[in-house]
């Protein structure tokens, strides 16, 4: 009974974790979005 709680347990944080990463990849590309492109270093030097 024990073990399959940890078991639980472990299933459970990595949902949590992939669902957080997932949520900020998007709230990170929706700001990305609105804003200008920003200049790469390739296109400074030049």
């Amino acid at each position: 009974m024990r073990r399959s709680f940890s078991r639980a347990l472990r299933i459970g944080v990595l949902v949590l974790a992939s669902v957080l990463l997932l949520s900020i990849a998007t709230v990170s590309a929706e700001k990305a979005e609105p804003c200008p492109p920003v200049p790469s270093p390739t296109a400074q030097v030049k």
